[in-house]
């Protein structure tokens, strides 16, 4: 029960939403799809993770690194 545990706290640690999910949050999903609520859906993937694969659950960086990125700053550019 407690390996359980752990690994549910690891999970829930790696996605956006930071809780394990639950049997729930899928009959949620269904009840709204096979609402009139969802009658302008047609032709989506929906996908119910609690935001893990939009990438891992990492803490915004401190004020002191924002400091030190340029002012004006954009991203990578791909100019040569």
């Amino acid at each position: 029960m407690e390996l359980r545990r752990s690994a549910e706290q690891a999970l829930g640690h790696a996605q956006t939403i930071p809780r394990v999910g639950k049997p729930e949050d899928i009959a949620n999903m269904v009840l709204f799809l096979a609402s009139d609520e969802s009658k302008w859906v047609t032709g989506q993937a929906m996908i119910v993770d609690g935001g893990l694969t939009v990438g891992p659950n990492i803490p915004a960086p401190s004020t002191e690194r924002l400091q030190t990125i340029p002012s004006g700053y954009s991203g990578p550019s791909f100019k040569r």
